[in-house]
């Protein structure tokens, strides 16, 4: 096995170790995106539940509420009416009658309505004749109005029926004004109403909605908890602590290293000795995230496997390629070099024929000391060409130096054009100087040579007139399609051709080395040598050009710093 061969096939060894830390390396960044967003959504998922909890507990806020101060304004209207009517009888029917509609309009949540006297005993009451005959003076709803004459409205925690109607809350208000306590009104608001209606609101999106009195006592809960209503909590979250920081708040907590996961949202309402509360596990929150984290671990497992299969086959097939690789790439070197070969042998086969047909006159003629030295010069210019083709192909390659200062285009021009008639023959020359250029940085025989390049291939094209114009670049005055930046950087020389134009195909490739429409008579090296020494100055070219509309050749020369005045090489 030859050097080449063993060197070639460790190419394809690390070329294989390559190709599979790329595909782990790939894998392990996907993956790591893929966390990245799993992570991401489950905090969104937690953070989205908690807002809607948030959202919820202010709808039940607003909704309790507006309750409340329906029986309020309702409990009003009864303490004026009473005011009016001081003297009353003991349930009275007429007025037991207008308690009766009262407790109709406030229905689902108000079961009766009731007046207790001064003394604690019931005077009026939507449930008699079934009143039970007790004195509620010992009732706290009633003795916190009769030692605070400054309370004109409470509600109070939940207390147990005394005719076995469930549990209610004591919506009440003061009758008598001052000092003077005539007794109290009271609306017995019932705390299974807020267990039916938390029911129809949970809809599975909560696993506990509770409303508490502001001293931890329990009034109403979903699911229904019968056993624990009225029961204190006072000694729990959030009563413990939340509430003394906020009156609203979102955490998460487990009563235990065993125990699930909770998503706990509070609010403490606005104008009412109540705070809501509101739970749901975080288990049945990220429930449709783990079923989506799960479908990404099985991707990311399929994922491995595919790209494990997609390596091994490429592994297999990359000597397949890698030889037809080598030889469509050996036979473009030698399609390469014979098409270079062929330029420039063609042009050193014309200056090799001047100086041949020199030497054979010289040799062959009879001595004539005039015509030896014609025949002499003769064959000095034909090698001369040779030596500027030479130093063309060096230009280009950027390892011939350049002599670069600053001059002024109009001037080159002006003293060129001499040359340049006489270059381009029958076709016409126009020259359209700005006047006003400011110094630009250029090679002047580069810089001839550039523009009888451009005026060769005008004329080759068969252009019948050609114009050169001269202008400073700014950002209003610079080729249509050229759109490169900073255009005040540059002095713009432009040749167009009245020519046949070319089509997109050749306007794209004009620029590359050795591409040329002339067949054998063209080298490719002219429109190249020009891009290339605008390149190596610093400069650009752009090209325009469309079928039967001519073609324009714009160079940017850089401008010459202030200055300038002697040449640099470069």
């Amino acid at each position: 096995m030859s050097p080449f061969q063993v060197v070639r096939k460790a190419g394809r060894r690390s070329f294989g170790t390559a190709l599979a830390v790329a595909a782990t390396v790939l894998w392990l960044a996907m993956a790591l995106v893929v966390a990245a967003v799993l992570v991401s959504e489950r905090k969104e998922t937690l953070s989205r539940a908690g807002r809607y909890m948030s959202a919820l507990a202010m709808v039940l806020e607003a909704h309790t509420v507006r309750t409340l101060q329906a029986i309020d304004v309702t409990l009003a209207g009864i303490v004026d009416t009473l005011r009016l009517a001081p003297h009353l009888e003991t349930n009275d029917r007429q007025f037991q009658q207008a308690l009766t509609e009262r407790v109709l309009a406030l229905q689902p949540y108000v079961r009766a309505i009731f007046v207790i006297a001064e003394n604690g005993w019931i005077v009026h009451d939507t449930d008699y004749p079934a009143t039970p005959k007790v004195t509620l003076a010992d009732r706290p709803y009633f003795q916190s109005h009769l030692k605070d004459p400054a309370l004109v409205r409470s509600v109070s925690g939940p207390y147990s029926s005394l005719s076995g109607l469930g549990w209610f809350l004591a919506v009440t208000r003061r009758v008598g004004g001052g000092d003077e306590f005539q007794g109290i009104v009271v609306a017995a608001l019932q705390a299974q109403y807020f267990e039916a209606l938390y029911r129809k609101l949970a809809s599975g999106e909560v696993d506990l909605i509770s409303l508490f009195h502001r001293d931890g006592a329990l009034v109403a809960t979903y699911p229904d908890r019968p056993e624990f209503i009225g029961k204190s909590f006072s000694g729990f979250a959030p009563f413990s602590t939340d509430l003394r920081r906020s009156p609203s708040g979102t955490y998460r907590t487990s009563s235990g290293p065993f125990d699930y996961e909770r998503l706990v949202t509070y609010r403490e309402l606005d104008g009412a000795p109540f705070v809501i509360v509101l739970v749901r596990s975080t288990e049945a929150i990220l429930q449709t995230w783990r079923t989506v984290a799960v479908a990404a671990g099985v991707a990311m497992a399929l994922l491995a496997l595919l790209l494990a299969a997609l390596v091994a086959q490429f592994l297999r097939q990359q000597r397949l390629r890698e030889l037809a690789r080598e030889r469509a790439a050996q036979t473009e070197k030698l399609e390469a070099l014979a098409y270079l070969t062929g330029g420039i042998s063609h042009d050193f086969a014309n200056l090799l024929q001047v100086v041949s047909s020199s030497l054979q006159l010289i040799s062959t003629g009879p001595p004539d000391e005039r015509r030896t030295r014609e025949t002499v010069a003769v064959a000095e210019r034909a090698v001369a060409h040779g030596s500027r083709l030479i130093e063309r192909l060096l230009s280009f390659a950027r390892r011939q130096p350049l002599q670069v200062h600053g001059a002024n285009l109009d001037s080159l021009i002006s003293a060129a054009r001499g040359l340049l008639v006489q270059l381009v023959g029958p076709m016409e020359l126009k020259t359209e100087l700005a006047g006003d250029l400011a110094p630009c940085l250029v090679d002047e025989t580069e810089f001839e040579v550039a523009l009888v390049n451009l005026l060769v291939n005008a004329r080759d094209a068969g252009a019948q007139g050609v114009v050169l114009k001269t202008f400073n670049c700014t950002q209003e005055v610079r080729p249509a399609g050229w759109h490169g930046q900073r255009p005040s950087d540059y002095v713009c020389l432009s040749v167009q051709d009245d020519g046949p134009g070319m089509s997109e195909e050749v306007r794209r490739r004009a620029l590359e080395p050795y591409y040329t429409t002339k067949g054998m008579s063209g080298t490719g090296l002219g429109l190249p040598q020009v891009y290339g020494f605008l390149r190596q100055i610093g400069g650009e070219v752009h090209l325009e050009s469309q079928p039967g509309k001519g073609t324009a050749v714009f160079l940017m020369f850089p401008k010459a710093p202030a200055r300038e005045e002697q040449a640099v090489p470069i």
